[in-house]
C-alpha cells in the first residue's frame, strides 16, 4: 500500500531534520576540536616546558587520535553538505597525475604510522582529463584513508593509474587483506565495518569509501571491490575521461 501524502512530508521532515543536525553538529564540535590540537601541538613543541619520552609518547597518541576525529567530522560534513546538494560538481581540465600526488601526500601520514608502504605506479595517462579536481581529489583520498585502515603493518598499498577504453582507472590493491562475501557487498555502504579475516583488529574505516563511492558517482563512474589469488583484494575508482 502506498503511503499517504502526510506520512510522507513527516518522513521528508525527519530526514531534512536528522541532515541539519549533522551539519550543525560538525561545526559546533570544530572549534573545540581545532583549540585542542592547537595546544597540543604546541606542548609538543616545547613551548610549555621540556617533555619526557613517556610524555611526548602519549600526547603524540593524542595527536594522532584528534586527527583522526577531525577527519570523521570532516567525512561527516561532507556527506551532510552532499544530502543537501550543498556540493556542486565543476569539471575542468585537470591533471590525473597531480591528483593522485595530492590524494598520496593525504594520506602518507597514516600509512607510516600504520606501517604500511605506499607504492604508485602510472601506466600512459593522459595529461588532462574533465573533471572536477577537488572531488577526484577528495574520492580518491577517502578510497585511500579506508584501504589502509584495513590493512596489518608491514603491508604494501599499490596504487596503479591507468586508462582502459575511455575511462580513468584507479586500482588500489591492498596486500595481506581478505574479505569475506558479505564485506565485498556491503563494503561502500554507509557506516559498513568489515571484519578483514586474518586481521589482528577490526576495520574502522570511517566514511572515506563512501566518500570515495559519492565522487565517483558524481563524475558518471564507479567503484568497486575484487579479491586476487594471493590473497590480497583490490578496490577500483573509475571515472570517464570526458565528466563534463
Amino acid at each position: 500500500m502506498p503511503m499517504d501524502t502526510s506520512t510522507t512530508t513527516r518522513r521528508a521532515a525527519a530526514a531534512a531534520r536528522e541532515r541539519s543536525f549533522l551539519s550543525n553538529a560538525g561545526h559546533e564540535l570544530r572549534t573545540p576540536l581545532h583549540s585542542a590540537n592547537g595546544f597540543v601541538e604546541m606542548v609538543l613543541d616545547g613551548l610549555a616546558g621540556p617533555l619526557n619520552e613517556r610524555q611526548r609518547e602519549m600526547l603524540s597518541y593524542a595527536h594522532t587520535a584528534i586527527g583522526q576525529l577531525g577527519t570523521l567530522i570532516e567525512d561527516v560534513l561532507f556527506l551532510a553538505r552532499s544530502d543537501n546538494g550543498e556540493i556542486l560538481n565543476r569539471p575542468a581540465a585537470v591533471d590525473p597525475s597531480a591528483i593522485l600526488t595530492c590524494a598520496l601526500d593525504c594520506v602518507r601520514e597514516q600509512a607510516h604510522e600504520q606501517g604500511v608502504t605506499l607504492s604508485r605506479q602510472e601506466l600512459a595517462l593522459p595529461a588532462t582529463i574533465q573533471a572536477d579536481g577537488e572531488r577526484l581529489r577528495e574520492g580518491l583520498t577517502g578510497l585511500l584513508r579506508g584501504g589502509l585502515a584495513m590493512m596489518p603493518p608491514e603491508s604494501v598499498m599499490t596504487v596503479l593509474a591507468t586508462v582502459r577504453e575511455d575511462l580513468l582507472a584507479f586500482e588500489v590493491t591492498l596486500d595481506q587483506v581478505r574479505l569475506n562475501g558479505t564485506d565485498r557487498r556491503h563494503l561502500f555502504d554507509r557506516f559498513y565495518q568489515p571484519r578483514p579475516l586474518g586481521a589482528d583488529r577490526s576495520a574502522h574505516l570511517g566514511l572515506g569509501l563512501v566518500i570515495a563511492q559519492i565522487t565517483a558517482q558524481w563524475h558518471g563512474g564507479h567503484v568497486r571491490v575484487d579479491s586476487v589469488a594471493d590473497g590480497s583484494i583490490i578496490l577500483y575508482y573509475e571515472i570517464p575521461l570526458n565528466c563534463s
